[in-house]
C-alpha cells in the first residue's frame, strides 16, 4: 500500500474512494477511476472496472464480520462522516482481537491506516468493507 491523497474536496464533489483504491492498488491516482461521480452506485461501476482490469473483489457488510477471517490485507473502509451526508472512503484493516477479560472471547476491531482526506472530521459508522483479491488466470485447457 501506498499513500495517494485526494485531490478533489466538497460535499458530492471530493475523490476519496478513487484514491483510497489507488492507495491499495497501488497505482497512480489518474490510473483509478473517479467510481463516484455519477448518480448510479459506485458499487457496480468499481464491479465492472476489477473485470476489466482482472481483479477480483469482496464486498463485506460489516455485520457479517464475526462469521469473516480477513488477515494481513488492506481494505477499503466505507463510513459515514458525522454532520455530513456524503460516505467518506479510507484505507484500513480489519482485526481480530480479543475481548477484555479472560481472553477467551474475540471481536472484530477496524483500523484506519490511511485516510487520503487530511481534512475528515469524524468517522462514525462503517457501512461498507471492500477487498480487493488477485484476478484468477483462465485453466489451461489442452485443445481437443
Amino acid at each position: 500500500m501506498h499513500r495517494v491523497a485526494q485531490t478533489k474536496f466538497g460535499a458530492g464533489l471530493g475523490n476519496c474512494l478513487q484514491a483510497a483504491i489507488a492507495s491499495i492498488l497501488e497505482r497512480k491516482l489518474d490510473t483509478v477511476p473517479d467510481f463516484a461521480t455519477e448518480d448510479t452506485g459506485w458499487f457496480q461501476r468499481l464491479y465492472v472496472w476489477c473485470m476489466q482490469e482482472g481483479l477480483g473483489l469482496l464486498l463485506i457488510n460489516p455485520h457479517d464480520l464475526p462469521r469473516c477471517a480477513l488477515l494481513n490485507c488492506h481494505a477499503l473502509l466505507i463510513y459515514s462522516v458525522a454532520g455530513h451526508a456524503d460516505n467518506h472512503a479510507v484505507v484500513g484493516r480489519c482485526m481480530l482481537v480479543p475481548e477484555a477479560g479472560d481472553g477467551e472471547e474475540w471481536c472484530w476491531q477496524t483500523e484506519v491506516v490511511w485516510d487520503p482526506n487530511p481534512q475528515t472530521k469524524k468517522l462514525e459508522n462503517l457501512l461498507d468493507i471492500v477487498v480487493f483479491l488477485p484476478g484468477l488466470r483462465p485453466l489451461d485447457r489442452p485443445d481437443a
